[in-house]
């Protein structure tokens, strides 16, 4: 079951970005949604880094840094190609 850390840069669903606001994310690990369109983000946003994050345990590479799948760079179980590309594709 996921925990997610805030960390003080997530925000409530109904929180409509301002203009002049700047939207804070890490790179390589915020969905393209909230960086593209802040204001129609929901919880989905958040299956994204979860699966970023797995990739990135199971590979050591962030999807940015090495595009291919987690079996092929890993050599890690084939299932775990279609949880990783779920939230970081």
């Amino acid at each position: 079951e996921p925990k997610i850390g805030d960390f003080r840069l997530a925000r409530p669903v109904e929180h409509k970005t301002r203009v002049s606001e700047i939207v804070y994310g890490t790179p390589g690990c915020t969905s393209p949604g909230v960086m593209e369109n802040p204001d129609l983000v929901d919880y989905r946003v958040y299956l994204f880094p979860v699966g970023v994050i797995l990739r990135d345990l199971l590979t050591g590479k962030l999807p940015t840094d090495n595009p291919r799948s987690a079996s092929v760079i890993a050599g890690c179980d084939v299932r775990f190609d279609a949880i990783t590309r779920r939230g970081s594709s």
